[in-house]
């Protein structure tokens, strides 16, 4: 629980839309359709205003906030999906 303090420390603080305007890198977002905790019309927002060379929303529709334990199958299958699909040939 020390280490979960740690490090969620703060982060309700970030405004993610004024602190991260750009990435250069390829950004997915893995978000559960039910999460309270990061509801997804943020997620939307965020996406909106993003700019990078590729963004993407990848929606758990049957999890909340850890589509990765609530979804684990099909969360593993997009990971390996999408960043696969990222990769260039001769990596």
């Amino acid at each position: 629980m020390n280490s979960l303090d740690q490090a969620s420390s703060g982060v309700a603080d970030v405004d993610f839309v004024a602190s991260v305007p750009s990435l250069r890198v390829p950004a997915f977002f893995f978000s559960g359709r039910h999460d309270y905790n990061t509801p997804f019309e943020l997620v939307e927002e965020y996406v909106e205003t993003l700019d990078a060379p590729h963004k993407e929303i990848v929606w758990f529709e049957n999890s909340a906030h850890m589509p990765n334990l609530e979804e684990p199958k099909r969360f593993q299958e997009m990971l390996i999906e999408k960043l696969l699909g990222e990769m260039p040939p001769d990596a």
